[in-house]
């Protein structure tokens, strides 16, 4: 019946407008469930200028959670994630109702590497390792989003090399021999932990040279001669462009 269809659309046209004007997330949220069905509804369809009105008005609404997304990463605070992710959803699920075709991949990888990084800065201000265990969870989450993402691989890997040489960098004078020992088996553990993302971002890129320098220093900081000669003798025929 297309006045059911009718019937959606004005109610979730009414909302949007009211969404604009006072800017209330459950307007949002409502509207777009109403225009989601009066574009989907089984057995009705909007007449053509409607059925454009009401593909501008989802498009408008869900352009304005994924802004929202990006405002909530730029000013965010650790705990916020999950609320993010939401609004992160509701914008997939409207695109996805406009274009079944269409792929939140790109944007969806580069929420959870810009969530790191938000993290990254927390744990340089805090200190507190719940925000780098956050900081590695998101980009985790951008390799499962997106496994041929070298930047998300190499920047996991960096940020686990440098956990490792701050564990160094903390040692002193008042450091005991027992302390010492230990903070080189934890600088170890972190470099070994690095390596797996490293090695795949250098599987996906070969040829990039910030992942086989890394490769070099961690395999000589392991001591591993061998493949440190042989990530070196690669890194000189791409510089030499052999």
């Amino acid at each position: 019946d297309p006045s059911l269809a009718k019937g959606w659309y004005v109610s979730g046209f009414l909302l949007k407008e009211r969404y604009k004007a006072e800017r209330r997330p459950d307007d949002r949220m409502r509207a777009m469930d109403m225009l989601e069905t009066a574009l989907t509804v089984p057995g009705g369809s909007l007449p053509s200028s409607w059925q454009q009105s009401a593909t501008e008005a989802l498009k408008y609404l869900s352009s304005s959670c994924h802004n929202d997304v990006v405002k909530g990463v730029q000013g965010f605070q650790p705990g916020q994630e999950d609320a993010l992710l939401a609004l992160f959803d509701r914008h997939v699920q409207a695109e996805k109702a406009l274009d079944p075709r269409w792929s939140d991949t790109r944007e969806r990888g580069e929420l959870h590497k810009n969530l790191a990084k938000s993290y990254r800065l927390w744990f340089e201000t805090t200190g507190n390792a719940s925000h780098f265990d956050a900081l590695v969870d998101q980009y985790e989450r951008a390799t499962e989003v997106n496994p041929d993402d070298v930047q998300a691989w190499y920047n996991l890997a960096v940020n686990l090399y440098n956990r490792g040489v701050a564990v160094l960098k903390s040692w002193d004078h008042t450091t005991s021999m027992f302390e010492v020992m230990a903070m080189e088996e934890e600088f170890v553990a972190w470099l070994e932990q690095s390596l797996g993302p490293l090695e795949q971002a250098h599987a996906l890129e070969a040829t990039r040279k910030e992942t086989l320098k890394g490769l070099v220093m961690v395999h000589l900081a392991l001591d591993n001669e061998e493949e440190e000669a042989r990530y070196k003798a690669k890194l000189a025929q791409i510089v030499e462009g052999r």
